[in-house]
């Protein structure tokens, strides 16, 4: 689960990088680097981010989930199309939307 202070630092990534354009440049060149400098520390090594940024046409952008082999949904996709708690987790960060 994800602390307030782990949301708090994901919105200050990104609220520099709508001000600060060599930061921002980092982050969509070598995302890796660019976060651990920032930070002043090293990430996990089987994390990888990648940043994008959004075309102006485009509203909302969403990443879809690997495919899933059976023609079932799992308890945890049942949920999040049913309503709920849409989840993302990025390493240690945890991040819900309430869905309708």
């Amino acid at each position: 689960m994800t602390s307030t202070n782990d949301q708090g630092r994901v919105q200050e990534v990104l609220a520099r990088s709508a001000v600060d354009s060599e930061f921002r440049a980092g982050l969509l060149t070598d995302p890796r680097a660019t976060l651990e400098k920032a930070a002043g520390r090293q990430m996990p090594e089987n994390l990888r981010v990648k940043f994008i940024e959004k075309d102006s046409d485009c509203d909302a952008m969403f990443v879809l989930p690997d495919p899933v082999a059976t023609d079932e949904l799992t308890p945890e996709q049942l949920e999040a199309v049913a309503g709920g708690c849409f989840d993302i987790e990025i390493g240690d960060i945890h991040i819900c939307w309430e869905t309708a």
